[in-house]
């Protein structure tokens, strides 16, 4: 039974640790999108210090040694430039790709009702891709703040069931 509680005691931790970074994730998106993208770039910078303190130490004849540990730091230094850059990338050309299917979705129910099988509901439902997708592909940093907010939602949700589910076991 002492494993049951140890169960459920980390049960309890995640759930509630979900529900916290979940909360957080809504309420601050940009602060915790940055945070992230500071973690990846301090991840990347102390990888090239290290390399390039170790290299030091044993003080190497070929200067190509240097090489890994400065690549490192550039890589660092290009994720805190250009982070915003490429994330937005990613919504333009999702968006790009759900205004065609809406475009697509329009075009058939037009089709169809022109031989009166055309439903209302799909073709409201096409013109909400497209209005989906021009949103996307031209407001990408919000778009993917506002997806990042719908995953803290989700860790919310899903921290609740963690606490849900250790009163079950």
């Amino acid at each position: 039974m002492e494993w049951l509680e140890k169960i459920r005691s980390k049960f309890i931790l995640s759930g509630l640790l979900l529900i916290a970074i979940g909360v957080l994730v809504v309420w601050k998106p940009g602060m915790v999108f940055n945070g992230i993208v500071y973690l990846v770039a301090a991840y990347f910078a102390f990888m090239g210090l290290l390399n390039l303190y170790t290299v030091l130490r044993e003080k190497p004849r070929d200067a190509s040694a240097y090489a890994s540990g400065v690549l490192l730091l550039l890589v660092a230094l290009g994720v805190i430039v250009l982070a915003k850059t490429i994330v937005s990338i990613i919504p333009f050309f999702l968006g790009l790709m759900v205004l065609l299917a809406g475009i697509r979705q329009l075009r058939q129910e037009l089709a169809l009702n022109k031989v009166n099988q055309g439903r209302l509901s799909w073709l409201i439902f096409g013109l909400l891709l497209c209005i989906a997708g021009v949103v996307l592909m031209f407001n990408p940093f919000r778009s993917v703040l506002l997806l990042f907010q719908f995953f803290g939602g989700i860790l919310i949700v899903y921290g609740i069931s963690q606490l849900i589910n250790s009163k079950d076991l």
